[in-house]
Parts: structure tokens; C-alpha cells; sequence
């Protein structure tokens, strides 16, 4: 069994990735707390553990949707904007993750449809 250990995009490497605009959201407004997550990201990855994580993007609560976008952080190269994803897609992709052994190691963004590439 992997664990699965969930961080906002723009955590750590992933911010790399992310809009200008939302680059600068995570350094100034949001930045105490994404600083706490990239140093629990960097302990987890020194861990001898089987995990992975799950890097969503701004969290809503609306409902389960076909319209998302799950892809390994190592294929994405820039996520357009500030893109929402429900929790229940979230949550989908976490259980997908679970039963899959391939995602053992990944690190998965979960966005909506159209907003990465």
C-alpha cells in the first residue's frame, strides 16, 4: 500500500509551474503556510516510504465532474491562471491513486480540464 499525501499546487517544485499571478499569491498571501508544506514535502521525500502525492488546485465544493485533468508534476510544464477543482474530484483521483502501484513515487496535479500543459 502506498500512502498518499496531499499538497496544494505551488507547494515547493511545483510552484515552477504555476501562473505568474499565482506565483506571487503563493510567496506573499499564502506563503507561512506553503512554506510549512514544502519543508514537510522535502522530509517526506528523504523518508524511506512508499507514498505519493497529490497536488490539486484551488479546492471548491462543487461536484464530481468529467472535467479534470489528473498527469504526473514530471509532464506539466505550466498550469494556466488560478484553476479550480471540485473536492470530489480530488477526491476520485486520491482513490485512483491508491489502487494504482504505478503512481507509487508521483507526484499527481489534479486540474480542472484545459488549464495545463
Amino acid at each position: 500500500m502506498t500512502g498518499l499525501f496531499f499538497f496544494p499546487h505551488g507547494v515547493g517544485e511545483t510552484a515552477r509551474t504555476a501562473s505568474l499571478f499565482a506565483r506571487f499569491l503563493y510567496r506573499t498571501i499564502v506563503s507561512s503556510v506553503y512554506n510549512d508544506k514544502a519543508t514537510s514535502e522535502v522530509a517526506l521525500a528523504t523518508a524511506n516510504l512508499k507514498w505519493s502525492g497529490i497536488y490539486p488546485v484551488i479546492l471548491t465544493n462543487g461536484p464530481l465532474s468529467q472535467a479534470v485533468d489528473v498527469r504526473p508534476m514530471s509532464s506539466v510544464q505550466k498550469v494556466s491562471g488560478l484553476p479550480k477543482v471540485s473536492r470530489a474530484d480530488v477526491a476520485r483521483a486520491m482513490l485512483d491513486a491508491a489502487e494504482n502501484e504505478k503512481t507509487t513515487g508521483q507526484r499527481l496535479l489534479v486540474t480542472a480540464s484545459g488549464t495545463v500543459r
